[in-house]
């Protein structure tokens, strides 16, 4: 008699393609590479943090002011964020389960879009293959994930808020990085 939570046939060849999939999102950090590709990041960084701090500060904006929130995102988000929301930081001026809460938003946020490449992936190639019940069992499965992603973004959105108003009332957050991103 088998005890039934031991296998009897294993599936070699799908075990295979997990372990070589989970590898490669991880290692090639699959999921920064699309938001990058389609600027999930880069928008959400404009329009919810930057632009909502640098108004809540009190900062002037002119338009090349605003145009340069695109270009000088990275050292921004350094200056005016993440240098009072890290969650490595062990004193953040961000309540902790604050960060922590946004960081397991979009960390399922990511997940579901690798998710959602894959499963389109897949679909496609059961389209190529000829694989029609294949392809709606993968195109619906990618539309339940696209109505994830849809539904978590707001998600995203009200998790960062309470982020936003801790900086943005702290007197000693640097603003001056705006007023110097118009250079």
């Amino acid at each position: 008699m088998t005890p039934y939570c031991i296998p009897r046939k294993v599936n070699i060849g799908g075990f295979a393609v997990a372990l070589l999939v989970l590898i490669f999102s991880r290692v090639a950090r699959f999921h920064d590479r699309i938001s990058d590709l389609f600027r999930i990041r880069a928008r959400f960084d404009r329009a919810n943090i930057l632009l909502p701090l640098a108004v809540m500060s009190g900062a002037q904006m002119t338009a090349r002011q605003v145009t340069n929130l695109k270009r000088d995102r990275h050292p921004l988000m350094r200056e005016t964020f993440y240098k009072y929301a890290s969650s490595r930081s062990e004193h953040p001026l961000v309540d902790k389960h604050d960060i922590e809460s946004a960081l397991e938003a979009w960390h399922m946020y990511w997940v579901a879009l690798e998710w959602l490449f894959i499963l389109s992936s897949f679909g496609i190639l059961s389209a190529f293959a000829g694989s029609d019940w294949l392809l709606i069992i993968f195109w619906i499965a990618s539309m339940c994930a696209l109505l994830f992603m849809h539904l978590r973004y707001g998600l995203l959105e009200r998790r960062v808020d309470p982020q936003i108003q801790q900086i943005a009332g702290n007197a000693e957050a640097n603003r001056k990085a705006f007023a110097e991103s118009a250079a």
